[in-house]
């Protein structure tokens, strides 16, 4: 049931930015809009399975079930901190130049 209610909300995300593609009702709506409405879902997402976790490594003394409680606290760190893009911003201005060849010109979104 808990599946099936996750499942439902990322369908009524994935509606919502249809409409919203077409109506242009609310930035965001958009799921590539940082700190939007569906990127809070995720945290929630995230969240939860945090917890699940954390029950089941409780009641079945599992070290798997810890392992991955790892991965998703990784998880929803990197995403809500934006660990990896903060880190590739800080190796690739200290450690590499770049410089886009042909004119065009350097763009990344973030």
């Amino acid at each position: 049931m808990f599946l099936l209610l996750l499942l439902a909300g990322d369908l009524a995300f994935l509606t919502l930015r249809i409409i919203n593609e077409l109506f242009d009702i609310s930035r965001s709506l958009g799921v590539n809009v940082d700190k939007g409405h569906p990127e809070f879902y995720q945290y929630t997402k995230f969240l939860w399975i945090c917890c699940l976790l954390i029950l089941a490594h409780l009641r079945l003394k599992s070290r798997q079930y810890f392992a991955w409680l790892v991965v998703f606290i990784y998880f929803l760190l990197d995403d809500a901190l934006r660990i990896h893009q903060t880190g590739g911003d800080y190796i690739s201005s200290n450690y590499f130049s770049f410089s886009p060849p042909l004119g065009l010109e350097e763009w990344h979104s973030g």
